[in-house]
């Protein structure tokens, strides 16, 4: 019975060791309260969770007296309880580079542990409780720790040589570090073994050779295993976003199908131009040149994908004359954008859904004129308005549809969105540029 409860003691204390070692955090912390969690009545031992230092009630006082908040936990005696429960209370922190480490590390590691167990100890492995975990546990923390290392190399390999058509210098890489470091591990637990006399192994040369080879030869699988995993979710995330691409796209071509035929800004700009006819024949020429340049914008680039910023912006200087000539000062525009990020790329009529959302949100007046100001920042562009918010409209909240495609669009693209920043005095919207491919004729 001694020997049983001394193995016992051991085999927690090797778990809870083990449980440390794996880089593994406690999440539990005591509530900060005003009163000492320790019991009021005298004789029972206190909390192995309070935090020392704090003062205790004395027992004097009345028990109605007192707010003691409900404990999380009951009072724990046991030492080998109290290892278990801390230990269930940790929490691994496994490295993902399949996504599945932590199902195949306890899929193939506990069975290798006794495999290799049972070659190193023979009958002594079986001997009783204590001999079986102190020795599963010790092998299995070898193993884990090779494991998680392993994985930490291989995330490290992804982003030293990233893409497809790296993987195979990078997998060849990964196995010679793996099967050198199984020689290395595997060696150095047996002289442990051996100089601690566990469970009475001797070393043997023999002995190293073989699991070494056993071991070499899951590693061998065990990584492709992980590697084909790990396509396999790349594969299905690019189909996803593929897929979410795709239906951006259609619904940008629909948003731009009802700007080529939007008849309240088609209507506007015919009446503007009649206007303009018997009063100033020469602006009205112009108004009618730049009105043909915006359509003949739309119309031809709604199948690209990407457009040069410096196209945009031509475009959006022949939308904002007309929206000079029908609105007067009440709409005013400054572009300074360098030359550099004019060659970066955009989708198509981003600007002109920009704009639209714009004009839908604020009420322009001469007294109170819309301001809109584009410059340059890194990689982005930076469009600025004051805010004179009006009344929402149904038309007000297609232009905000408008812009969510936009930025989707743009999170699909680049990985990143549109960013949207509304204070009381104005909005500022930043555009992520996409730099031109080598080599690429845009």
């Amino acid at each position: 019975m001694g020997s049983i409860g001394a193995g016992s003691s051991l085999k927690w204390k090797g778990l809870f060791i083990a449980g440390s070692f794996l880089q593994i955090s406690y999440p539990f912390e005591p509530k900060k309260n005003k009163i000492d969690r320790q019991p009021l009545l005298s004789g029972r031992p206190p909390s192995p969770f309070a935090s020392p230092g704090r003062p205790v009630c004395p027992a004097k006082r009345p028990i109605h007296a007192l707010t003691v908040p409900t404990p999380r936990f009951k009072p724990i005696h046991s030492t080998e309880t109290q290892y278990l429960v801390c230990l269930m209370s940790f929490r691994l922190r496994i490295p993902q580079y399949s996504g599945k480490d932590g199902t195949i590390l306890l899929a193939s590691m506990l069975p290798l542990t006794v495999l290799l167990n049972i070659f190193l100890f023979g009958g002594r492995y079986f001997a009783g409780a204590a001999p079986f975990l102190s020795a599963t546990a010790a092998t299995f923390l070898v193993l884990g720790f090779a494991y998680l290392y392993y994985t930490y190399v291989a995330l490290l390999l992804a982003r030293r040589f990233p893409g497809a058509e790296r993987s195979n210098r990078r997998l060849l890489l990964a196995l010679a570090l793996f099967l050198l470091s199984d020689y290395v591990l595997l060696a150095g637990m047996l002289r442990a073994y051996d100089a601690l006399s566990f469970l009475g192994y001797r070393y043997l040369e023999s002995d190293l050779l073989v699991i070494v080879c056993l071991c070499a030869i899951l590693t061998i699988f065990l990584t492709f295993l992980n590697e084909g995993i790990a396509r396999f979710a790349h594969y299905k995330r690019t189909l996803r976003e593929t897929e979410q691409l795709r239906h951006a796209y259609l619904q940008s071509q629909l948003m731009s199908l009802k700007s080529q035929v939007n008849p309240h800004f088609l209507f506007n700009s015919l009446n503007t131009l009649s206007s303009l006819i018997p009063e100033n024949p020469d602006s009205a020429e112009a108004f009618l040149d730049e009105l043909s340049k915006v359509y003949r914008y739309l119309l031809r680039n709604n199948e690209d994908y990407l457009v040069p910023l410096r196209q945009e912006l031509a475009f959006l200087r022949s939308y904002a004359y007309l929206l000079r000539e029908r609105h007067g000062s009440a709409f005013r525009l400054e572009v300074d954008v360098d030359a550099a990020t004019q060659e970066l790329l955009l989708p198509p009529l981003t600007l002109q859904f920009v704009f639209e959302d714009m004009l839908e949100q604020n009420a322009l007046s001469r007294e109170q004129p819309l301001q809109v100001r584009l410059g340059s920042m890194g990689k982005t562009l930076v469009i600025r308005n004051n805010r004179q918010e009006r009344i929402m409209s149904e038309r007000a909240l297609s232009g905000d549809a408008n812009l969510e495609n936009i930025r989707e669009k743009f999170r699909l693209l680049v990985g990143k969105v549109l960013h949207i920043e509304d204070t009381p005095a104005e909005r500022i919207i930043i555009v992520p540029l996409i730099a031109k491919p080598e080599g690429a004729v845009v």
